[in-house]
């Protein structure tokens, strides 16, 4: 069983994705939305990602270039395939990452539970693997 995810764009669908792209990342039906909303924990850093049927500014994502020094230069320009990215939540401007300390083992391998974490702007100090890449086809 694998997770499927479509990429919609929040106002015009023009192909292909660029960076600096307002998307949206729903479920393979199209009917949730992968939200971020503010933790629980009163003092937590993070937010929640959760999917969440409420198409919203909570469900707003931007693709970044990972190099923040590029980030302006690459602006506007074609999103290719293998190419790793930065998902920044549009609100909050917080990076979507794996937190690699709660994962939990499945038939499936294992499942790392997702959140958003600091700013685009501070790499130092963070931990979590940030950096994704578009696929159009099955990896295994």
């Amino acid at each position: 069983m694998n997770n499927n995810f479509k990429i919609i764009y929040r106002t015009v669908n023009s192909e292909p994705i660029k960076y600096g792209d307002e998307i949206l990342i729903t479920d393979s039906n199209g009917q949730l939305f992968l939200s971020c909303v503010k933790s629980s924990t009163r003092a937590a850093r993070t937010c929640d990602v959760i999917f969440t049927n409420n198409k919203n500014r909570n469900s707003i994502w931007i693709v970044m270039h990972p190099n923040i020094n590029l980030r302006l230069e690459f602006d506007g320009s074609e999103v290719k395939i293998d190419d790793k990215i930065v998902l920044a939540h549009a609100s909050t401007n917080k990076c979507l990452s794996v937190n690699s300390e709660h994962s939990n083992k499945s038939p499936y391998g294992r499942e790392y539970e997702l959140l958003c974490e600091l700013s685009t702007g501070s790499f130092a100090a963070y931990k979590a693997p940030i950096l994704w890449k578009f696929q159009t086809q099955s990896a295994y």
